[in-house]
């Protein structure tokens, strides 16, 4: 995953931390964990953050992309089309999605031919076609 691929919103997994707040509190993943970047650093650093607390500025060697799974289709909002078990849809954004490629085809109105992997992948492209963010933080981190 590369730092110009990325942008503030899209959701990486967390590298595993434990992590002590000024205030005493203490969170520890022990598990990767889905996040959202909050920041993106000229030294090849991220921010992450949990609801409103920052959990810290982290090398991007330790954050690891989502892979784009029906789970994770289900998650950002994408309903399956019965008819074609491949196809789904959310508002008028529809992608064919192959998971034993585990890639997508993209198309609004056009097809065009795209194939991607990861969720911050699909969170960027829907974004540059709609100009909406593709996923809602607080309904997917509860």
């Amino acid at each position: 995953m590369k730092k110009t691929e990325l942008r503030i919103g899209n959701f990486v997994l967390s590298p595993k931390i434990e992590q002590v707040f000024s205030d005493g509190d203490k969170i520890q993943i022990g598990e990767q964990v889905p996040m959202p970047i909050n920041s993106i650093h000229g030294d090849n650093t991220i921010r992450l953050m949990n609801g409103d607390e920052s959990i810290g500025c982290f090398k991007l060697r330790f954050i690891e992309p989502i892979p784009l799974t029906e789970e994770w289709l289900k998650k950002i909002g994408f309903n399956e089309d019965h008819n074609y078990p491949t196809l789904w849809s959310k508002n008028e954004f529809s992608i064919w999605w192959y998971p034993e490629r585990r890639s997508v085809m993209l198309h609004k109105s056009v097809p065009c031919n795209v194939n991607y992997r990861y969720v911050h992948q699909l969170q960027n492209v829907y974004f540059a076609l709609t100009g909406e963010e593709l996923v809602d933080h607080a309904t997917l981190a509860n």
